[in-house]
């Protein structure tokens, strides 16, 4: 039997404590923070049915939760298991970047420290960012803008965290200081991160939308434009064209030539032969992506970047389909115990499934590039050969 070495055990032992400690405090955050801001996080914590104070041996993460037995100590009120498996996720990331960081703290304190720090920092952001987005569909500016300015600042603190990466070899004889080539990097995956998310929303956003024109007859002359939209199909309420018009998705053809002119506001009145433009915008991705994105990047690099963005697509996708089969079987399945043998599943499982948050992605392909970018690269080049040079 292998000695097990005493010094690796401690380390081990105190990452796992600490991630429980951050795990719990980013229960607080997804709880809190999408509502109240980040003054929200302060304060003792509750039970959210009878408002009665947790008190701190109740809120020791995991152990609590089995002593309890997943029960309110004051009123019984169930409590959710998604706190201790969030507080177990976080001390099983907090592990793996420690097992994973490089360097050894008995020669180097300060740099491993710092560097290791870094990356738990990240990994608890990335969690709270995931489940956020898993339940809200939002990913709070308050910890991706944040992302965003942190990332050069963390990467002059601990250069490790970028100057082995492909960008700064390159880099490494026109800047020979660590610290500035790391800052460089940082800010070239902050642009490469943000600018590939943003291009991929703009072009899918633009092959989403949909655009319609309605004629006006001539018993239309004279008509309100939001009068006119509201009775077209599809039927839309007055508020609903207004939210139309203010946004800048009306737009109107005199006489049914270009060019196409806004609408102004509600009381615009229109003519008969004029063309009124309706065009319905359907977002690939929201812009809280975009921003997650380059805080991703921030802290690795460009290509690291991309190769996040690569694997959170690649994964996107099995998931998607895994999804829409899971509905299509489901509504098939209901359909054969009604008695229907050719209702439109996939039609249905379409709609139903078609959209999923991108945010969990980017943060698990993230993760999966900060603990292990050497070992992801190598399996790619024994997959697809080495790049030619």
């Amino acid at each position: 039997m292998a000695r097990i070495d005493p010094t690796a055990l401690v380390y081990g032992t105190f990452a796992a404590l600490f991630g429980l400690a951050v795990g719990s405090f980013v229960n607080v955050v997804v709880h809190r923070l999408p509502f109240g801001g980040m003054r929200s996080l302060s304060g003792r914590s509750r039970c959210p049915r009878c408002s009665a104070s947790i008190a701190w041996y109740d809120n020791i993460p995991v152990f609590a939760f089995l002593a309890l037995r997943g029960r309110c100590r004051a009123c019984s009120a169930p409590i959710s298991p998604r706190y201790p498996v969030v507080e177990a996720i976080c001390a099983a990331l907090f592990v793996a970047a420690w097992w994973t960081t490089p360097g050894d703290p008995a020669r180097s304190v300060h740099a491993y420290s710092l560097l290791l720090i870094v990356r738990w920092v990240v990994l608890a952001a990335l969690l709270a960012l995931a489940i956020i987005d898993l339940d809200l569909r939002i990913l709070p500016d308050e910890i991706t803008i944040s992302g965003m300015v942190v990332g050069p600042i963390a990467a002059a603190l601990a250069p490790e965290l970028l100057t082995t990466t492909k960008s700064a070899e390159l880099l490494a004889s026109a800047v020979e200081n660590d610290r500035v080539r790391a800052v460089l990097v940082s800010l070239g995956g902050l642009l490469v991160g943000a600018g590939s998310v943003a291009l991929i929303r703009s072009v899918g956003t633009r092959a989403a939308s949909r655009r319609r024109d309605y004629r006006l007859a001539p018993s239309d002359d004279g008509s309100r434009v939001d009068a006119f939209l509201a009775r077209q199909p599809p039927r839309r309420s007055k508020r609903q064209v207004r939210a139309l018009i203010d946004e800048g998705h009306v737009m109107i053809l005199r006489g049914g030539t270009a060019p196409a002119i806004p609408v102004q506001g509600v009381a615009e009145t229109v003519r008969s032969g004029d063309v009124v433009r309706v065009t319905l915008l359907r977002e690939a991705m929201g812009f809280g992506d975009v921003k997650l994105q380059g805080a991703i990047g921030a802290f690795v690099g460009p290509e690291g970047s991309l190769l996040v963005l690569a694997l959170a697509s690649v994964s996107g996708a099995v998931v998607g389909v895994l999804n829409l089969a899971r509905l299509a079987l489901t509504l098939r399945l209901r359909a054969a115990r009604r008695g229907r043998k050719r209702a439109p599943v996939w039609p249905v499982a379409r709609a139903a499934g078609a959209a999923i948050p991108f945010g969990p992605f980017l943060a698990v392909g993230a993760a999966s590039v900060l603990l292990c970018r050497r070992s992801i690269t190598d399996a790619l080049v024994d997959l697809f050969g080495s790049p030619p040079r």
